[in-house]
C-alpha cells in the first residue's frame, strides 16, 4: 500500500480536473495500481501539517507499521531501503536502513513545510538508534561508533540554492551500548535565509558507507 497527503492550493481547486500521476518507477518495471482513493485527510492523518504539534516529525516511531513520510535521499542504484522491524524501542515497530549504501548521503530523509520554522526559532531533535556494520553478504554486526554515529542535519535545497546545518553532534555524551538502543539529542536554529525556502529537509547524517542503523522515537520540537 502507498499513502500520501497534499494540500489543495487555490490553483488546484480552480481546475476542472486533477491528474493523479504515479511517478519514479525504474524504466524496466511495470506497476499495476488499483483502489486509488482521494479523500479529505483527518486531523490526525500522517503527513498533515500542524505547526502547533508537539512533534513535527511525521511517523517518527514507525507505529503505522510502514515507512510513510520517509524516503531515502539520492537517486543512485545502491541506496538501500527502509525496513520495518520488531520490536521498537518503546513500541511495536522501528525503522531500519537496510542494504549496501555506497555514499554517506544516501540516508533517510523527511520533508517538512518551512512555514512551521520561522527565522530565529530554535528546535530540538531526538531519537533512539542502534548502529551496525553491514558485510558484503548483508549481515549486520552491532558495533560501537564514534565519529560515524547516526545523527541528523537540516537543510534546504531549492532552485540551485542549498544551505545546511551540517551534522549536528550528539549532546548526550555517555557511553553507548553496542547492539542496544542508544539516545541522540541535538538542537539547531533556523537562519533568515533558510526560512525563505518552501521545505525543510530532515536528514539522517554521519553514517559512513558499509554501516547502517535502526531508528525509533524521532521527535522534533520547538525550544524557543
Amino acid at each position: 500500500e502507498m499513502y500520501g497527503t497534499f494540500q489543495a492550493t487555490s490553483d488546484i481547486m480552480s481546475q476542472a480536473e486533477v491528474t493523479l500521476h504515479v511517478a519514479r518507477p525504474p524504466t524496466n518495471v511495470d506497476i499495476t495500481v488499483g483502489n486509488a482513493v482521494i479523500s479529505p485527510a483527518s486531523s490526525t492523518a500522517i503527513g498533515k501539517t500542524d505547526c502547533n504539534a508537539a512533534n513535527l516529525i511525521f511517523n517518527g516511531d514507525a507505529e503505522t507499521g510502514d515507512s510513510r513520510s520517509w524516503y531515502i535521499r539520492g537517486n543512485l542504484d545502491d541506496l538501500g531501503y527502509i525496513d520495518i522491524v520488531q520490536p521498537g524501542y518503546s513500541g511495536n515497530y522501528a525503522f531500519k536502513h537496510t542494504g549496501q549504501r555506497t555514499r554517506m548521503k544516501t540516508s533517510m530523509v523527511q520533508f517538512l513545510d518551512m512555514a512551521c520554522f520561522p527565522a530565529g526559532s530554535t528546535w530540538s531533535i531526538s531519537a533512539k538508534f542502534i548502529f551496525v556494520q553491514t558485510d558484503e553478504s548483508g549481515n549486520d554486526i552491532p558495533v560501537a561508533c564514534e565519529v560515524n554515529c547516526p545523527g541528523f542535519e537540516f537543510l534546504v535545497s531549492e532552485g540551485g540554492y542549498e544551505e545546511t546545518t551540517g551534522y549536528l553532534e550528539n549532546l548526550l555524551t555517555g557511553d553507548m551500548t553496542v547492539g542496544d538502543w542508544n539516545s541522540y539529542s541535538a538542537t539547531f536554529s533556523v537562519t533568515d535565509s533558510m526560512a525563505l525556502r518552501k521545505e525543510l529537509w530532515v536528514v539522517v547524517s554521519g553514517v559512513q558507507p558499509g554501516f547502517n542503523y535502526y531508528l525509533d522515537d524521532i521527535v522534533l520540537s520547538r525550544v524557543s
